[in-house]
């Protein structure tokens, strides 16, 4: 399984453009990352198998635009829902042109083991298997649904099943929900930090995630 080795310095993970939902252009996370040394932008704009936007378009302004930035790497990713059953929300034409799939859990059923069996059956997935694989805002289901409590074990089965397979497993910045005895189950390496960037307050944020992917880096 290859790694992503951009981790090893700065990095720019999870945020969606104006291609989708977000406040922000491509051409505005280049800009940032080159202001604050940021080696790669690791993409993740949301998918859908019916696209409302055309993915030959978003992936030739992002080459473009790194013409303009050429200190800057880039990983093309998209972020897919869980689809019960365990399959993502995302077009099988997309597969070939992407590198990164980070997959979450939006507007799943209200059902915890249809969710632990999903992502199980995902983790196991071989249509994903050739991509880097990033599990986004891990938590995120139990939380909602006020059951992290009583689906603790549930859930740390699942974060200690990614790491073994070696899918990335996300800190997200806004409900990082990753605790202390998760830290200690989960290989270093299998980890990423993500922001859910949207707007520019989210972008200020930087600084905080920044120290601590470094301190993370300098103690390996």
């Amino acid at each position: 399984m290859k790694q992503l080795t951009c981790l090893d310095t700065p990095y720019f993970f999870h945020f969606h453009s104006t291609i989708t939902d977000g406040k922000l252009t491509i051409y505005d996370y280049f800009k940032f990352c080159k202001k604050n040394q940021i080696k790669t932008l690791i993409f993740s704009e949301h998918v859908r198998k019916n696209l409302n936007y055309d993915f030959d378009i978003f992936i030739d302004e992002i080459k473009k635009t790194s013409d303009l930035f050429p200190e800057v790497d880039y990983i093309i990713g998209v972020e897919a829902k869980l689809l019960p059953g365990g399959e993502c929300d995302v077009p099988k034409n997309i597969l070939n042109k992407i590198d990164l799939i980070a997959f979450a859990c939006h507007g799943f059923p209200n059902d915890p083991d249809l969710f632990y069996n999903s992502m199980e059956n995902l983790f196991h997935h071989t249509d994903y298997q050739q991509l880097y694989r990033v599990w986004a805002h891990p938590g995120r289901f139990y939380k909602k649904r006020n059951l992290l409590q009583h689906f603790q074990n549930e859930y740390h089965t699942l974060i200690k099943m990614a790491s073994n397979l070696n899918i990335y497993i996300e800190r997200n910045i806004r409900d990082d929900l990753i605790t202390y005895n998760d830290l200690k189950t989960i290989k270093q390496s299998s980890l990423i930090w993500g922001m859910d960037a949207h707007i520019n307050n989210d972008l200020s944020r930087w600084t905080t995630l920044r120290n601590e992917q470094n301190s993370v880096i300098n103690s390996n």
